[in-house]
């Protein structure tokens, strides 16, 4: 395959430097639905052109990597620019023709803006493409099948897309593969622009339940909560179309941390590890400066620049938090991670108990149980629009060694951004104990 270069590698060096202190990037909000001048930054909205699809595909344009042979790439999510989720849905065109509307094929166009702002039928491969979809890692439902990564890849167009992320800069070609607790992490989405969260989890298990009911179940995420911003008053949670976007460090060297695809259902972040994406993808090197990655050394970027602190004290990353390119220039990723401990037993409880209720009028599905909503990590829930007397006889306090919850909500599936509305308790969810 021939080369795809977002400028000539031997210019890095030469252009890029490093400041000493953060908050010298001013924050941006572009209209998610403009169409950015050519090359296109990171953190904007990006999508597929295909006017069949029903998902419409569009979300973020996280980062640029590259792989051995030099081909560069913009990261996303599967979700965003592939939808290879197993298995598949078949859904008909106007005509009566069957069209399975999952995976797209490789070559097929990602485009900015994301035709989903665009009412999914305005951009055209032709005058807004950026890059073409490469390379996918599937998203297989089901018990036995273990995820780790939503994740997708697609070779850049000649002059169209530039490694600088937006209100962030030039990220380091190093990236953060040993986050610690609390830490806190910055990115910017198409849809909520720049927000910082802190770190809650570094080996969060979730599961997945997309529209049409089937569920998904991911081992090895960080979890991560909106640090509240009093210029706005607003404490940010992800947003449909912000799936893809990357997090990392807040200081004015960026290494990446994990890449957002979800959000959980107490409206926190869902993200996968950048080196964990990265090596399933196949993609060795982060395109960007040569910068070892720094942090605020004040609690939050966000209160510090609330303060009108033109720039932060910042420190640089430890050795043993970094991974750092080898003589070759390629990152030496490590080897992947055995299921956490307990994960393949609460896939089961949750599995196997939903079947024992399905079909039981108002329960709609089972899900895990997190110290984040005030429960144990040893715990599932039962999701209902309504308790009824069955449901409290059916549903048992403990199955399979897991305690039980009920939840109540508005019913229906979720998906990976579920409405404002359907959790109205999403900001103290409120469980019920069974019989």
């Amino acid at each position: 395959m021939k080369r795809s270069f977002l400028f000539s590698p031997l210019a890095v060096g030469a252009l890029l430097t490093t400041a000493s202190i953060a908050g010298a990037v001013t924050h941006v909000c572009p209209n998610p639905a403009t169409k950015q001048a050519r090359p296109i930054p990171m953190g904007v909205s990006i999508g597929v052109s295909d006017q069949y699809h029903t998902h419409c595909g569009s979300g973020t344009a996280g980062i640029v990597v590259s792989n051995v042979h030099g081909e560069q790439s913009i990261l996303s999510n599967n979700h965003v620019g592939a939808d290879d989720y197993a298995p598949y849905i078949t859904v008909y065109l106007p005509d009566g023709s069957p069209y399975t509307i999952n995976p797209y094929s490789p070559g097929a166009v990602w485009s900015q803006p994301g035709p989903a702002y665009l009412n999914c039928n305005n951009t055209t491969a032709t005058t807004d493409g950026v890059a073409n979809y490469t390379l996918a890692v599937p998203v297989v439902g089901g018990q036995l099948n273990l995820n780790e990564v939503d994740a997708a890849i697609a070779l850049v167009q000649n002059q169209k897309v530039s490694p600088t992320i937006l209100s962030i800069g030039t990220p380091s070609n190093q990236i953060v593969t040993s986050p610690s607790l609390y830490m806190n992490v910055q990115g910017q989405g198409a849809s909520t622009c720049w927000a910082e969260y802190q770190i809650t989890d570094l080996d969060y298990s979730h599961d997945e339940v997309g529209a049409q009911g089937k569920q998904y179940f991911f081992d090895h995420q960080i979890n991560a909560r909106g640090v509240y911003n009093p210029a706005t008053g607003n404490t940010p949670y992800p947003q449909s179309g912000d799936s893809g976007t990357v997090f990392g460090t807040t200081g004015s060297c960026f290494g990446a941390v994990g890449v957002l695809w979800a959000r959980d259902l107490n409206n926190t972040a869902i993200m996968s590890y950048m080196w964990s994406t990265m090596a399933k993808l196949g993609q060795t090197q982060v395109v960007g400066q040569l910068c070892s990655p720094t942090e605020v050394a004040t609690s939050s970027l966000t209160l510090a620049e609330a303060k009108g602190n033109s720039g932060v004290p910042e420190y640089t990353l430890p050795d043993s938090m970094v991974l750092k390119p080898a003589p070759d220039d390629q990152l030496p990723f490590p080897s992947s991670l055995p299921p956490s401990a307990g994960f393949n037993e609460k896939v089961k409880a949750v599995t196997d108990l939903r079947a024992a209720l399905e079909g039981i009028p108002h329960f709609w599905y089972v899900t895990f149980g997190h110290k984040q909503q005030g429960l144990n990590d040893h715990s599932i829930v039962v999701m209902v629009d309504k308790v009824t007397p069955q449901i409290m006889d059916r549903v048992p306090p403990s199955y399979e060694g897991f305690d039980v919850k009920i939840r109540v909500y508005k019913g229906g599936f979720p998906g990976l951004f579920p409405p404002a509305d359907m959790f109205p308790d999403a900001a103290k969810p409120v469980y019920i104990d069974p019989k």
